[in-house]
């Protein structure tokens, strides 16, 4: 049953976990200030192997346990079966909370007009302290057509949402397929079921970076699994009108990332993708360049600007 705009408006937090022991306590200070409290506070330990579960129930925490290590999208699956109130939030251990997180966001889920409710999120440095990244969200751009494009190239994450769990439950949560992108495709899945997305337009959620956490092996994952999700977008008839122009342009962005990781496979993949996608590769003016890429092929033409260019920065 859909909860009414009278009904009182309860929150689970819901946080996933792996090896996360050191992060909970900053966590649940912020927890613990917020003006109106969470209903639930519900965590899944992925088969750590610190005192994540230990220091968990000692916050106050429900602790649901895996002996396999399933991912953060199993894990948040797992999390939403558990959950108890009718609206839920996804919140990583490591990140923090505004205190009227839950008072804000609740107030706007409560006009009965919404099955997603997101806040604008900062990305910390973790060292300074210094905001390193934006995440921002205009409620307009889900309404129209153009919001499979906004939400494919301006990634809305877990962390900044309130969502309505019956909402999840009727899409079947997060794909366990994908350890990277989930909230992606979740919130792309979530668009086209017709879940109705609203926005506070306040900073109700942080996030610190770790820039010695992601390792170059990973990042190359992360980007071969984007250009896959993008490969599926493009054969899907519902989302290739409305995405090609956009795949083409992300793809040939990605294949600059991954020709910088020295990851020429996962490169290869983006470029094929790109020209599927109807993109100029590699985008040039040069007619030297162009007239290259005509004789030697796209990808001989695309290393050879990607060598040019990484002289050049070189040479600053």
């Amino acid at each position: 049953m859909t909860q009414s705009s009278t009904d009182p408006i309860t929150v689970s937090l819901l946080v996933p976990c792996h090896n996360a022991a050191r992060f909970l306590p900053r966590l649940w200070a912020s927890v613990r200030a917020q003006t109106i409290p969470f209903a639930e506070c519900i965590v899944y330990d992925d088969a750590s192997t610190d005192d994540t579960a230990a220091v968990a129930r000692s916050l106050g925490a429900t602790v649901l346990r895996g002996e396999s290590n399933v991912g953060p999208a199993g894990g948040r699956n797992r999390l939403i079966e558990a959950a108890s109130s009718p609206w839920v939030h996804f919140h990583d251990a490591d990140d923090v909370l505004h205190p009227d997180f839950v008072a804000r966001m609740s107030a706007r889920a409560a006009n009965g007009d919404a099955d997603v409710v997101l806040c604008q999120v900062d990305w910390l440095d973790e060292t300074s302290g210094e905001t390193v990244l934006r995440w921002r969200y205009n409620e307009e751009a889900y309404h129209g057509p153009h919001a499979p494009s906004d939400m494919v190239f301006n990634i809305i994450g877990g962390i900044g949402g309130l969502y309505r769990a019956e909402s999840l439950r009727a899409i079947g949560g997060f794909r366990t397929t994908l350890r990277y992108w989930e909230d992606l495709d979740l919130h792309l899945r979530l668009w086209r079921s017709g879940a109705r997305i609203r926005v506070v337009d306040a900073v109700l959620s942080l996030a610190y970076r770790h820039e010695s956490s992601t390792s170059n092996s990973n990042l190359r994952t992360v980007w071969r699994v984007k250009t896959g999700l993008l490969e599926e977008y493009l054969g899907d008839p519902f989302l290739r009108p409305r995405l090609e122009r956009n795949i083409g342009e992300e793809a040939r962005s990605i294949l600059a990332r991954q020709l910088n990781l020295g990851d020429a496979a996962g490169a290869r993949s983006s470029l094929e993708l790109a020209l599927r996608a109807g993109a100029e590769v590699p985008e040039t003016s040069n007619p030297l360049l162009r007239a290259f890429r005509l004789v030697f092929g796209p990808w001989a033409a695309t290393r050879l600007q990607h060598r040019i260019r990484s002289v050049l920065i070189a040479l600053q």
